[in-house]
């Protein structure tokens, strides 16, 4: 292995352990305290990002984080709670959106007051301004490269041994 595929596996690590330790740190600040958990936040935020704050729900599972188990669960308990809508698509008939209620929008706007914060505390006295903005340029080339599809198939990758 050379040095540059070292360096790429030691950020690659860096960035796992990283963000696995921000999103438990936030998730902490927001239990209990803000009227969406994280994974209804990312929900609820996607909803809210596309045209007309709505979603079909296959488009949905493919646009958060979550397995589509779990996206189930959480897009169950959003609806129950009000927070968003199921609407049958009208082009199709067995297509449904997740729609996003006025409710599932105060939720998003009274969670951000304490979700924002909590990034700021949580990244400030580690990065300077300089610093964020060379983080997300790299952090946005990644998933630009992902989102594009340009990157070699893993599986290709992959010696097989027998």
């Amino acid at each position: 292995m050379g040095q540059k595929e070292s360096e790429l596996l030691a950020a690659w690590g860096a960035l796992f352990e990283g963000h696995a330790l921000a999103i438990r740190k936030v998730e902490g600040v927001l239990h209990g305290r803000a009227p969406l958990s994280l994974d209804e936040y990312d929900v609820l935020l996607t909803i809210s990002r596309a045209p007309q704050m709505r979603i079909r729900f296959s488009e949905l599972a493919n646009a958060t984080v979550f397995t589509r188990s779990g996206i189930s669960r959480v897009t169950k308990r959003l609806e129950k709670r009000g927070l968003l809508a199921r609407e049958r698509c009208a082009e199709d008939r067995r297509g449904v959106y997740a729609v996003l209620t006025q409710k599932g929008k105060e939720g998003l706007r009274d969670t951000w007051k304490l979700y924002s914060v909590a990034v700021i505390d949580l990244l400030n006295p580690c990065l300077s301004q300089n610093d964020a903005r060379e983080l997300r340029r790299l952090l946005e080339k990644v998933v630009g490269e992902i989102r594009s599809g340009e990157l070699v198939s893993i599986k290709a990758r992959i010696p097989l041994s027998n």
